[in-house]
């Protein structure tokens, strides 16, 4: 076994090398090579071009530039895209969406394609380019020395980073997508923190973020196949926490201070009252809203939810919206429903008084300030500390100050059981640099190209 501890130590002076500097990662060199087995696989063209990328992008970084690209249609649209001196390409799965394949309908970018697919297609890019490259060096060995002077090769190198999604599942699918890519020639990928089965193209609505825990781990487990596989690759963390407001879970503390919550007790659950007024659109003759349903909302909750809706008037509005659609008036049921759920969310929100929990002890430090009252600390060294406190931490330092509210992320919950969020920049800048030491690069999804 001498070979195998000899591996076990090269492979630990590489996870000590430059090229991994402040790189976390929670496992030991051992675990990696006992799975690289003793039939070693060699992958030339993602290793190298791995390697080279990354000098490249840390050069552009000394010298605070960047490249500017764009996401190929096609591999001759690659191929193209380097001859015109692109350096680097980004494979975007809404392409491979667009598109559709042999065995997918085209359609918006929701990552309902099959794990192998975006794979696949990478491989007809790299094949493109490594073919343009033979092609070159062929026509330029026959050239005359003054015919290459006047015509300079392109670099056809695949610096590509590659839409690697959510992972399509846990680490096992991760580490098999990797490896795909892997295999395909591709030395970079980006995994993004959406949930997978309601990821959402960049510009839409509707996102549901993971914990910042379960993105970690899709990284590590990145990182992990890479590392067993001998590459060096590019693993870029993307956020769409800029323009989030759901999240799968509330377990991860740095997560926490971005849940919001209701901080009036005497307004009904959210999830029992968007469901009452689904069931009042079907009571009212609109069969299509059947997704009530599916829930088993207690007879006495139902009724308290929907009181308030006919206290807010949104009962009305709805039988109004409806009469509205039976007269032609309204364009479609969607748009109905759409314009009538919209008013009942402002509704709610404003009733619930949704808030985080540092900003709501915020406001009673702020009222007691304001009356003259003894304060421990002032609102902004609060807030300071809030921004990054979990709630067991927050909820103690409140308790210290002599301040409890009313607080509760769970009657925010969504009827599919989502908590809500409060999204932004600040939200993605604490999720980026939670995932900074699993990845090499980070990447914050906007919704749109403005962010004033």
């Amino acid at each position: 076994m001498r070979s195998f501890e000899r591996e076990i130590n090269e492979t630990q002076e590489w996870f000590d090398s430059p090229r991994f500097a402040g790189i976390v990662r929670p496992y030991t060199a051992r675990q990696v090579v006992e799975q690289r087995g003793t039939i070693r696989h060699d992958y030339t063209i993602a290793r190298e071009a791995a390697a080279a990328f990354y000098d490249r992008l840390r050069e552009l970084l000394a010298e605070r530039k960047s490249i500017t690209t764009f996401g190929p249609y096609s591999p001759g649209q690659a191929v193209a895209m380097k001859r015109m001196g692109i350096e680097a390409i980004y494979l975007g799965g809404w392409a491979t969406s667009a598109k559709g394949g042999t065995s997918e309908d085209p359609g918006p970018d929701l990552a309902s394609y099959p794990l192998s697919q975006v794979p696949d297609e990478a491989a007809t890019l790299v094949r493109a380019l490594l073919s343009a490259d033979r092609n070159q060096q062929y026509l330029r060995s026959r050239m005359t020395e003054a015919q290459r002077a006047a015509r300079n090769a392109r670099d056809f190198r695949p610096f590509i980073i590659a839409d690697a999604d959510t992972g399509h599942g846990g680490d096992p699918h991760v580490r098999n997508l990797i490896r795909r890519f892997v295999e395909a020639g591709v030395p970079g990928y980006h995994i993004e923190d959406q949930r997978p089965g309601t990821k959402k193209c960049g510009h839409q609505g509707g996102k549901v973020l993971v914990a910042q825990d379960e993105q970690n781990k899709r990284l590590n487990a990145a990182r992990f196949q890479l590392d067993v596989m001998g590459v060096p690759g590019l693993i870029v963390a993307r956020t769409d926490a800029e323009a989030a407001n759901l999240i799968e879970g509330r377990g991860d503390e740095r997560d926490q201070p971005f849940l919001v919550g209701a901080t009036n007790p005497n307004v009904p659950a959210y999830k029992p009252c968007f469901l009452a007024l689904i069931q009042h659109f079907h009571e009212l003759g609109v069969a299509e809203l059947t997704g009530y349903l599916l829930y088993a909302i207690p007879a006495g909750e139902h009724t308290v939810a929907r009181g308030w809706l006919e206290r807010r008037g949104i009962l009305a509005q709805a039988a109004q919206a409806v009469a509205s659609l039976r007269e032609g008036k309204e364009t479609s049921i969607e748009a109905m429903f759409d314009r009538i759920t919209t008013r009942f969310l402002d509704a709610w929100e404003d009733d619930a008084e949704l808030n985080t929990f540092g900003d709501a002890v915020a406001e009673v430090i702020e009222f007691r300030s304001s009356e003259g009252e003894p304060v421990e600390t002032s609102v902004d060294d609060w807030r300071r500390f809030a921004a990054r406190a979990s709630l067991y931490s927050a909820r103690e330092k409140a308790h210290e100050l002599g301040i409890n509210v009313d607080w509760d992320c769970e009657a925010a919950r969504t009827p599919e059981g989502y908590y809500q969020v409060r999204g932004g920049i600040p939200y993605a800048i604490a999720k980026s640099l939670a995932a900074a030491p699993f990845a090499d690069l980070l990447w914050m999804e906007t919704k749109t190209a403005n962010l004033d």
